[in-house]
């Protein structure tokens, strides 16, 4: 036989204002730290080497703020061939939470915002009003 203790509600650790990420998605801002991760990864590659000296380690960021410093100058001089932070592959991916979180309160009344989600991470495209949900994921 289960016996079943009663769980009191406990406050969570962190407040949503802290990990919500909704106005971000609103405001099409970053939603992660990925481009921290992925600027990590490029500063990682031009080291070469995993643990450098304290002066190869300069050389490297020296070199990486002139490329930045070059990158702010074209923009400002109104070049338009300057790489994008985020790569193309994750542009249609933004574009698409977008859409579901400008429509949340338009799914969550009709009580789609968990099917208008799971067709964005299954088939990678947000569900369009009048269209169906496939019967296996009902």
């Amino acid at each position: 036989m289960h016996s079943w203790r009663r769980r009191r509600r406990v406050a969570p650790r962190f407040v949503p204002e802290v990990w919500n990420t909704y106005d971000a998605a609103l405001a099409g801002d970053q939603r992660t730290n990925n481009a921290v991760e992925g600027w990590h990864n490029h500063f990682q590659h031009m080291m070469v080497i995993r643990h450098a000296s304290i002066w190869r380690f300069l050389e490297n960021l020296k070199k990486e703020e002139n490329e930045i410093h070059t990158q702010i100058t074209q923009a400002r001089g109104g070049h338009t061939k300057i790489k994008e932070p985020v790569s193309k592959r994750y542009v249609p991916n933004q574009r698409q939470v977008e859409r579901i979180v400008e429509n949340y309160q338009t799914y969550k009344d009709g009580g789609d915002i968990l099917r208008a989600i799971g067709y964005h991470l299954k088939a990678g495209a947000a569900p369009s009003d009048n269209q169906e949900a496939p019967e296996d994921a009902q």
